[in-house]
């Protein structure tokens, strides 16, 4: 999980972020409903916004250093301290994906609503398909597995 430490020059989208962060995915929390929202390079769009104060999960091939360019934060309200990291298990559970795809044929499947069930966990993520694609995304913040 990463969060954008300076206020960037110009905004930030996912598809800048992901390129970035070397990442092949990016989630955000869509506080308002409360669920996760993602984004993968194969979007036909750039994303969502990135914005200061808010933490992403991004899943990144192997460790890296990134730098950021930018300036302090002004203005932006007071947020309580982020909990620190707490490392992995050795053996490392998958506790974030996103399923996508393309919707291929003639028709227009904008606006239709996708439903992933994990048959395991029985959570239902929807997601509605714009430009025939589609990207339903979950986490657990506690690290456990989904």
């Amino acid at each position: 999980m990463v969060s954008l430490p300076l206020a960037t020059p110009k905004p930030i989208n996912a598809r800048a972020f992901a390129g970035l962060t070397g990442s092949t995915m990016v989630i955000a929390l869509d506080a308002d409903n409360q669920r996760f929202i993602g984004w993968t390079p194969d979007s036909p769009d750039n994303g969502f916004e990135i914005e200061g104060g808010q933490g992403y999960i991004v899943n990144v091939a192997s460790d890296r250093d990134v730098a950021f360019v930018g300036a302090e934060w002004r203005n932006e309200t007071a947020a309580a301290a982020a909990p620190s990291v707490t490392p992995l298990p050795t053996q490392q559970q998958t506790w974030a994906f996103i399923v996508s795809g393309h919707l291929d044929g003639k028709q227009k499947y904008d606006g239709y609503h996708i439903t992933v069930r994990n048959l395991r966990t029985r959570n239902v993520m929807t997601t509605q398909v714009q430009d025939n694609y589609f990207a339903a995304a979950t986490a657990d913040l506690s690290y456990r597995s989904v």
